[in-house]
């Protein structure tokens, strides 16, 4: 029998707070910044599936600016350049290489440490801009010759009309994938590119 329960986030497709429960689940202590406890719903309206917290949007910037896993070395998803992570932005240039040139302004929006923009640098493009919400990788971006600015989809840092724009391995972690998606798509041009990368189920 379905359990229904009144959710603390609103559905982040249709703002509705009725849900139906799918599984609990329950981490480890990590940070105390958030919660261990988290209801995986679907949505009574739309069948929008996400996860249900009591954690605020605020709990998770202060996580990923100052606490996240992706400042480590060799951690998957986190934009370092590690064997396997080097194979895996190989192909996603192989996908993006015959829709931009050289010259085209291309912006990575939580892209980690920059592995993807520093494997485009070894390709000849230099028209590149990191954006990511730790002080700590844009350092290392920076040390490694790539433009990149604090920020996150929430609150850009200024940039317009880039010929390609990265969201690889974003929007998973967004608290509102609307609005945010549609604040990058504002600094774009009709004829940018878009990518998404969303892990497998």
């Amino acid at each position: 029998m379905a359990i229904n329960i009144h959710t603390h986030r609103e559905c982040p497709i249709c703002g509705t707070h009725e849900s139906e429960l799918i599984c609990p689940i329950d981490f480890e202590r990590i940070v105390d910044s958030l919660p261990i406890h988290y209801d995986i719903v679907t949505c009574r309206k739309c069948g929008m599936v996400f996860n249900d917290t009591s954690a605020q949007e605020a709990d998770f910037d202060r996580y990923y600016s100052s606490l996240s896993k992706y400042d480590a070395q060799n951690i998957v998803g986190g934009g370092n350049i590690s064997a396997t992570e080097k194979k895996r932005y190989q192909r996603i240039y192989n996908f993006i290489q015959p829709y931009i040139k050289k010259n085209h302004f291309c912006v990575d929006i939580g892209c980690g440490q920059g592995g993807l923009l520093a494997t485009m640098q070894d390709y000849g493009h230099d028209k590149l801009l990191g954006i990511d919400p730790s002080p700590h990788c844009v350092e290392l971006m920076r040390n490694n010759g790539i433009e990149a600015k604090v920020g996150t989809l929430a609150r850009l840092p200024d940039f317009d009309n880039c010929d390609l724009l990265l969201l690889v391995g974003v929007l998973e972690h967004l608290f509102n994938p609307q609005t945010d998606l549609q604040n990058a798509l504002n600094r774009c041009k009709d004829s940018t590119y878009v990518l998404i990368g969303v892990p497998e189920s």
